[in-house]
């Protein structure tokens, strides 16, 4: 039997879950089927959505954040892969996106924070902590 770990579920009753094969699905609960899924490169330690404050109930973009300190972004729809940048030496603990689509920030077994610019595909900036930040 394999692992299941629940990365993901919001309000409209989406789920993402990673299985142990570096594949990141996507469920919509409602009608209890799957709606999508992506191959990713290494183990998915953090996802995030985005969607556009006047289409909150659809999900536009997909974040994934791996063990090997990257993120990739995702387009919902078709389920393709836009860009995937290294960020981190190190793991990646966590990720969130501003309510404006347009930065994410991580944290990281490397002890930095690290902003992410989603528009050009790049980090922004990655001030250095003194301790662990995850």
């Amino acid at each position: 039997m394999r692992k299941i770990e629940i990365l993901y579920f919001n309000t409209y009753f989406h789920i993402t879950n990673y299985v142990n094969d570096d594949c990141v699905k996507i469920y919509d609960l409602a009608s209890s089927s799957e709606v999508g899924s992506f191959h990713h490169s290494a183990s998915v330690t953090s996802v995030a959505f985005y969607s556009p404050p006047s289409l909150s109930s659809l999900l536009r973009n997909l974040l994934a954040a791996d063990a090997n300190g990257s993120v990739s972004i995702y387009d919902v729809d078709p389920f393709v892969q836009l860009k995937s940048v290294k960020i981190h030496k190190k793991s990646i603990n966590s990720m969130s996106v501003h309510p404006s689509g347009k930065i994410a920030l991580t944290v990281s077994h490397d002890q930095c924070m690290a902003l992410v610019n989603l528009v050009r595909g790049k980090r922004a900036s990655t001030p250095r902590s003194a301790k662990n930040v995850a």
